[in-house]
């Protein structure tokens, strides 16, 4: 028997999503989301459907029980990060086929989205004192890939992938921008190596085993990604791109910096000092 009409379904900090008419379902949004987050997600999604790319049908807005809801399709499958627990062996064709969306993604123009560059230097504010760490963040942002244009979706990780029937689907589109793939793709590393975890899966597993092999991954992935835009894009200029990557890396990692657990954060702070004067040394981008 199916869902009841307006039943929880599943709920996050942001949204909860209710069962509703004829395979949809109501995203609805929690009442801190801002109404230009809603629009945001409404937007990028129609975007990366005419792309092709595989997403959840929006196809339109309603209120239910005050809450502000997008409609879309129900998507029957489990995300990635379960999966790949679930199916260690199937990790890296499943990294591969991510990376693989990702560049799809960032082949369409982002025009209509939020720009990029705007949300983040508040974080840096939020994320470390005034000094030199700071002035030198927001001065790399200043310079990095003006007027890039692309589809990005800005919250791209294993846990915002689904896997339905066997193929890997995309959600959670509320972050989406307008800008740079290689930012795009930084946070994305920085996501995979540091990003949070369910609790059940912290206590399952060895923190400090979790973080050798999420590392691992964050490398697989970006060497994925840069293959599959050499063979899709049909450039040859994985070391210039890579280079791109690093340097928004400090940038992503501040970004994130606040957000995380005290005992990541440390790591967080080395690899942000290490990645921040990589980028800054002679002979790299500025």
């Amino acid at each position: 028997m199916g869902q009841a009409k307006g039943n929880i379904l599943a709920s996050g900090t942001s949204a909860r999503v209710r069962s509703w008419d004829g395979g949809q379902v109501l995203k609805c949004y929690r009442p801190h989301i801002k109404d230009r987050v809603i629009d945001n997600e409404f937007c990028a999604l129609q975007i990366a459907a005419r792309a092709g790319l595989a997403v959840p049908k929006v196809s339109g807005r309603t209120e239910f029980m005050e809450e502000r809801c997008l409609v879309m399709a129900a998507v029957d499958g489990r995300p990635l990060l379960e999966q790949a627990l679930g199916h260690p062996g199937k990790i890296l064709g499943w990294i591969s086929e991510m990376a693989e969306i990702q560049v799809r993604m960032h082949c369409e123009s982002g025009e209509g989205l939020r720009g990029q560059k705007i949300d983040l230097p508040p974080l840096f504010e939020r994320a470390l004192p005034a000094g030199y760490e700071r002035d030198a963040l927001v001065k790399r942002l200043e310079v990095l890939d003006t007027g890039a244009n692309k589809l990005c979706h800005g919250d791209y990780h294993l846990g915002n992938v689904m896997v339905q029937h066997g193929k890997l689907q995309v959600v959670d589109w509320g972050k989406a921008v307008c800008g740079s793939p290689a930012g795009d793709v930084a946070r994305t590393f920085v996501l995979l190596r540091y990003g949070g975890l369910p609790q059940s899966i912290l206590w399952k597993y060895a923190e400090y085993a979790l973080g050798a092999v999420r590392g691992a991954l964050a490398v697989a992935y970006r060497r994925a990604y840069l293959r599959h835009r050499s063979q899709l894009v049909g450039v040859n200029d994985e070391t210039a791109f890579s280079r791109e990557i690093g340097a928004w890396l400090p940038i992503m990692l501040a970004s994130k910096l606040a957000f995380a657990p005290a005992r990541v954060q440390r790591r967080m702070r080395a690899s942000l000092g290490k990645s921040l004067a990589k980028s800054l040394a002679p002979g790299r981008i500025v």
